[in-house]
């Protein structure tokens, strides 16, 4: 016994080495690396040396360290890796820290660079616990995927080669990128000293913090402990970046324990389902109080170091944006508090929210009598009003005025949040953190928050962006007009993931909108080094820059209330619209208050509904010199009041059966045409209800698989030589929802079949000549049943039809012919627009264009352009538009020049300039 004592001191002295060689299987001394889960490691040979990889579908390498061969825990420890530097990314360490949870955040982080060589590194986990709380029975892991490591060594004293922060930061040098004048970019979240160091290199002004109220006071009441964001501070003291601190207090994993489990809490209550959520209700009179303070508290301590950038206010919702809660209930944000219910849906059950929705009714009508008018109902005092599901409203007027209230809540909460923080904070940047689309059951409406925090000094940061700049365009794109418009400022961020393309993308778009600030999760840049290089290459376009911009879209907001569907096809309208021409987004408040001057045109999309004085301020607009450009549905009502009232005397007669689009092939028809529905090559082709690029998980035996998913009514356009019978190719996965639906499948308004099975098939229907000849355009049209997975339990509202992944068109017998290009333009016939289509209303002119085969964004596009070209409209100056067609090449004119995007696959020369493939340039005026 005493040997073995004397054995087991010896070898615990500070100075020992764990180590294990995972080039040698079994070669270990105190260190066990598993592989399994989700800490798959895969053999293999790199430069030479044998090795472990981390599986790239695999996110960790987990280790466990012998606890026995340590001396007393918790100690320091330093773990030293020999990896091997593939590409430029980072490898962060999760650890099992006395004073923390298992997976504490190694402030040390390994930065690869892409050097092509085995390299060691050194990271220090202080306070260690080594209790095997990690998975598999571990103590810490690599956090990183598709990174090759052959040997991993615990120290418990610090090596003489330890560099703080866990790389040299000499190496960085090779890294220096500047950015542009007056533009913030801010990484979330959070820094170590090495990658502060990294971030200041690529140009980054400042790093993002979840400073929740969860964080500084989880204890008890009044025990305030700051510790986790003083040295946060201090990382970026020491570096020379700067910080926002995303300040958060209600959503459920920002609340303290002792707060979530008190009286005090008031939760949202769903209309759904009748049951609480466990992020706290905007109604609750108690949370005000609370937030004064924790913001107080918060400010006390940080607000005069000098290190902030601005503040990012997190008031509400599952993350912090201004929305009510809409899932997914089984996120991360359950990890703190627990379980609890969360959905896309209506959240406005609690007794306080009744108490202020009765209030407002009462403030609104006066008298039950004159609600029970306007809403059809019998209520005999307003003690029987109650909030409802819209979908359950009594009448139109019941819904338009509940989804008012409920988006006027959140706005107000909003504006409190500002004021609070603005008494704080007093001369701080504010950013409101908003998010999502502006479906009405998220209850954000971008202007009204724009024009209330506005005099407040306080802008906007909007969360939404992926990596589609037509789609980031047009869900930012309300945030950035309004904050122009009032004289603010806004900022974008990513969703989530962001592809090397959605990189150059966001740059662009928060450039190009007048932005102010745009947030990276660091990983969007980092991951991939294509992303890191296309970073690199455009960032220096990312400066202050003010758009000049002199169309626009109409937001409907009437109509979403009465109609939440129509918001996707808004958008995806609006996408397509986007190609032909940069616009604003706008509404009734901005459009009244003539706040936009350079707006000369505007288009209405989906605009079934208006309030009547939405109507007389477009029509005011219009006679002051505007030209107002709408397509006419092809059922149901353009500007009818939520009462049925359709708006007269704006717009022009149109005789029935007139077409004034002209789509035309580009060069020769061919024999054969094929469109792969989801790739970008896509583009121009599509016409009708069509949602946005989606991987293909449907069609699993075809790698790299793309797909859309159609609406009820969504179009193909290809050329076609029409001299012969053709044969039309469909691969297409319809659900269990819809397959049992009509389905018609129409070429040219020829039916030719039917798509009338469930799962992936493809389909071949016999084409005759009959429905081809005399056209130049085959217009391949479905005609489906749609569906929506919300109503089955699915986080998705839109209504969807077909899962398109293929579409060809051929000659019979000419399946073996190469595929060629389904190149195809669109035109308007102007001379039968200006006689058929055009109104004159005083200086101005509104234009009413008959529904064309698919959606409006042909028509509209077109029409805009026409009248930016002076072509249409009233006689005044021609802009001289340089873009003309869906051709994924996107201008931007500014104070100074024209920024261009070019999204294809291929570089393009314009006015002496080349535009790389999916990259940015700036072409002269």
């Amino acid at each position: 016994m005493a040997l073995l004592l004397s054995l087991l001191t010896t070898i615990s002295q500070p100075g020992d080495v764990l180590w294990i060689d995972l080039a040698a299987e079994g070669a270990s001394h105190g260190l066990r690396v598993p592989s399994a889960g989700d800490g798959t490691l895969l053999a293999d040979e790199v430069a030479g040396s044998p090795c472990m990889r981390i599986a790239p579908d695999s996110g960790y390498l987990y280790v466990d360290v012998d606890h026995e061969r340590l001396p007393a825990q918790p100690l320091d420890l330093w773990v030293r890796v020999e990896f091997y530097d593939s590409h430029l990314g980072l490898i962060h360490f999760d650890y099992d820290r006395a004073d923390g949870s298992a997976y504490s955040r190694a402030m040390d982080t390994i930065i690869m660079m892409g050097s092509g060589q085995w390299l060691p590194a050194t990271v220090h986990l202080p306070d260690a616990a080594v209790s095997n709380r990690e998975n598999h029975g571990t103590d810490f892991r690599f956090v990183a995927s598709d990174v090759a490591v052959r040997r991993i060594e615990v120290l418990s004293a610090e090596p003489a080669d330890y560099v703080q922060g866990g790389s040299d930061p000499s190496r960085f040098e090779e890294l220096q990128t500047q950015i542009g004048e007056g533009m913030e970019l801010t990484f979330g979240n959070d820094a170590g000293p090495g990658q502060a160091l990294l971030y200041r290199a690529l140009g980054v002004t400042s790093v993002e913090s979840y400073v929740t109220w969860q964080t500084a006071e989880d204890d008890g009441e009044g025990e305030w402990d700051w510790s986790q964001w003083d040295q946060q501070v201090e990382v970026l003291e020491a570096s020379g970046l700067k910080w926002v601190p995303f300040l958060i207090a209600g959503p459920a994993y920002a609340n303290p324990k002792w707060f979530r489990e008190s009286d005090m809490a008031h939760p949202y209550v769903c209309l759904e389902h009748g049951q609480p959520s466990k992020v706290e209700s905007l109604w609750n009179p108690e949370l005000p109080h609370w937030v004064d303070r924790y913001l107080g508290a918060f400010a006390e301590r940080y607000r005069d170091r000098g290190v902030i950038e601005s503040v990012l206010l997190g008031v509400t919702g599952i993350y912090g944006e201004s929305i009510y809660p809409a899932g997914p209930e089984d996120g991360w944000t359950a990890d703190i508090p627990g379980p609890y219910h969360n959905h896309m849906g209506y959240w406005a059950g609690d007794e306080y929210a009744i108490a202020d929705f009765r209030a407002a009714m009462t403030e609104r009508y006066g008298d039950i009598e004159t609600l029970n008018d306007a809403w059809s109902t019998g209520y005999s005092d307003f003690d029987e009003v109650t909030t409802f599901l819209p979908a359950d409203a009594p009448s139109p007027r019941a819904r338009v005025d509940f989804t008012n209230w409920y988006l006027d809540a959140m706005t107000d909460w909003s504006v409190l949040w500002v004021e609070l923080t603005r008494k704080h904070f007093p001369d701080t940047p504010i950013y409101l953190c908003t998010g999502g689309d502006e479906n009405p059951q998220l209850g954000a409406d971008f202007t009204a928050q724009a024009a209330r925090i506005a005099p407040y000094g306080a802008g906007i940061r909007i969360t939404n962006e992926g990596s589609n700049y037509a789609f980031n365009y047009v869900i930012t794109r309300e945030v950035s007009t309004a904050t122009r418009a009032f004289d603010t400022f806004c900022g974008f961020e990513p969703a989530s993931s962001v592809d090397p393309q959605g990189v150059v993308a966001r740059i662009y778009n928060a450039t190009a909108s007048g932005a102010r600030q745009l947030h990276y999760y660091s990983p969007n840049v980092l991951g991939l080094a294509e992303s890191v290089r296309n970073y690199r290459t455009f960032a220096p376009h990312l400066q202050s820059r003010r758009p000049v911009v002199r169309a626009g879209l109409y937001v409907p907001k009437t109509t979403w209330a009465l109609d939440d569907s129509r918001v996707g096809s808004f958008y995806n309208i609006a996408a397509s619209i986007r190609d032909y021409v940069d616009f604003e987004l706008l509404d009734a408040l901005i459009l009244d208050s003539q706040r936009l001057p350079d707006v000369k045109v505007v288009g209405l999309v989906e605009a079934a509904h208006a309030e009547e004085r939405e109507v007389e301020a477009m029509r005011a607009w219009v006679a002051s010199g505007g030209v107002l450009v709408a397509v006419a549905p092809r059922e149901g009502s353009l500007l009818s009041t939520p009462e049925g009232e359709v708006a007269t005397g704006l717009f022009a007669e149109l005789p029935a059966d007139l077409d004034v689009i002209r789509y035309h092939p580009v060069g020769e028809p061919p024999r054969r045409v094929a469109i792969d529905v989801g790739s970008p090559s896509d583009l121009g082709n599509l016409a009708g209800t069509w949602y946005s690029r989606e991987t293909g998980p449907e069609w699993p035996a075809v790698q790299g698989a793309t797909k859309r998913w159609s609406g009820a009514d969504a179009s193909v356009l290809l050329p076609i030589d029409a001299s012969a019978n053709a044969v039309l190719i469909l691969d297409v996965n319809m659900s269990e929802h819809n397959a049992d639906g009509a389905n018609r499948v129409l070429v040219n308004g020829h039916e030719i079949g039917r798509l009338d099975r469930s799962g992936s098939h493809l389909y071949r229907f016999e084409v005759p000549q009959a429905a081809l000849e005399g056209r130049q355009i085959a217009e391949i049209r479905l005609d489906v049943t749609t569906w929506v997975p919300l109503e089955h339990g699915m986080n998705d509202g839109r209504s969807l039809g077909a899962a398109v992944r293929w579409v060809e068109l051929c000659f019979e017998g000419c399946e073996d012919l190469p595929i060629e290009p389904p190149f195809v333009r669109a035109s308007l016939d102007l001379d039968l627009v200006r006689e058929r289509c055009v109104r004159p209303l005083g200086e101005g002119a509104t234009i009413l264009l008959p529904p064309a085969a698919g959606d409006a964004s042909d028509t509209i596009g077109l029409a805009m352009l026409a009248v930016l070209d002076g072509q249409l409209g009233p006689k005044g100056s021609s802009y001289g538009w340089p873009d003309g067609g869906r051709d994924g090449i996107f201008w931007t004119e500014t104070t100074e020049e024209y920024l261009v995007l070019n999204t294809t696959d291929a570089p393009v020369t314009l006015r002496g300039v080349e535009i790389p493939a999916h990259g940015i340039a700036e072409v002269p005026r």
